[in-house]
C-alpha cells in the first residue's frame, strides 16, 4: 500500500510548509515466528527450522503465500502440506502472533 501526502492546500499565499508531506507513511509493524519445517518441506526450505520476521496481521494463508513464492519446490510442497500452529492444526484464516511456532507438515508415506 502506498502513502499519499494530503492534498495541498490551494491558497493564495503558499508557504514552504505547506509543501512538505502531512502524514508520515506508517511503518507495517513486524512479528517474529518460529517456523519447524519436516520430510520433504525441510528440503525445499533448505532448513529444519527457521525464524521469520512476518507482517502483524499475518494468517497461516499469507504465509503458505510468502513461502510459495520464495520457490518452486516450496509452493509444490506447501500446495499439500498440513499446517499446525503452536501445535494444533491451523486454518488458513489462523492469525499469526509473535512467538507462535508454525510447523509444515507434508504427507508421509510408508510402512
Amino acid at each position: 500500500m502506498r502513502c499519499a501526502p494530503e492534498p495541498l492546500r490551494r491558497s493564495p499565499a503558499i508557504l514552504p510548509d505547506d509543501l512538505a508531506p502531512r502524514a508520515a507513511c506508517a511503518t507495517i509493524a513486524r512479528v517474529k515466528i518460529r517456523l519447524l519445517a519436516f520430510a520433504t518441506a525441510a528440503q525445499a526450505l533448505g532448513a529444519a527450522a527457521a525464524e521469520r520476521d512476518v507482517p502483524e496481521g499475518s494468517t497461516v494463508a499469507t504465509l503458505r503465500d510468502a513461502l510459495a513464492a520464495e520457490s518452486a519446490a516450496l509452493a509444490t510442497c506447501l500446495a499439500r502440506s498440513a499446517v499446525a500452529v503452536d501445535g494444533a492444526l491451523a486454518a488458513p484464516e489462523t492469525p499469526l502472533a509473535a512467538g507462535c511456532e508454525v510447523a509444515l507438515l507434508p504427507p508421509v508415506s510408508g510402512g
